[in-house]
């Protein structure tokens, strides 16, 4: 996202994603790109490489799933009073193209069930001992409708373009907005 810090003013945003990363890369980068900024907010989207990219690297909704899981219990042990708004993989017309977006469906289902277990505190072995986080769930494909307007994308179909994201910011600075207020 190109230009982000400016367009989430007054919010200050370290912008740590990187072209191609998948969720495993999240957890494995997490004491570099998450640790060392102590943030008290952290916006989560990854799962869609997974998808993208699996038959090649064996990976898919079930291990962003996983991997997901693996983020929490690292943001959990090492920053309890953090809180997580998880970003929904996005169906971009690359994905219909392709017959990718069942995956990305799927793992939107799972983590929204696992993030309603934690909510509800049904998943006690994932909570801290305070047993208060609580992750918020942004879809933008349910908010949104921009899989049939291609000329919210980059060439590629898959990465929105400025014009796109502006269209994003209207549902997710509010969401980040909303979040931030309950911190």
């Amino acid at each position: 996202w190109e230009k982000m810090e400016p367009m989430f003013l007054p919010f200050k945003v370290y912008n740590h994603g990187f072209g191609g990363a998948q969720s495993r890369h999240v957890v494995e980068q997490f004491e570099k790109l998450v640790l060392p900024f102590r943030p008290k907010l952290i916006v989560y989207y990854c799962g869609v490489n997974d998808v993208n990219f699996g038959d090649a690297t064996g990976q898919g909704p079930e291990t962003a799933m996983e991997n997901f899981k693996k983020f929490y219990g690292k943001v959990q042990h090492t920053l309890p009073n953090t809180r997580i708004l998880y970003v929904s993989c996005i169906y971009s017309p690359i994905q219909y193209a392709r017959n990718k977006v069942a995956g990305c469906v799927e793992i939107n289902r799972e983590i929204r069930k696992f993030i309603d277990e934690v909510n509800s505190g049904a998943n006690d072995s994932m909570k801290d001992s305070a047993a208060t986080r609580i992750i918020d769930f942004l879809d933008l494909n349910g908010n949104l409708d921009l899989v049939n307007d291609r000329t919210m994308y980059k060439f590629d179909l898959l990465h929105y373009n400025q014009k796109g994201y502006e269209k994003v910011l209207t549902v997710f600075k509010p969401k980040v907005a909303e979040v931030w207020s309950k911190l």
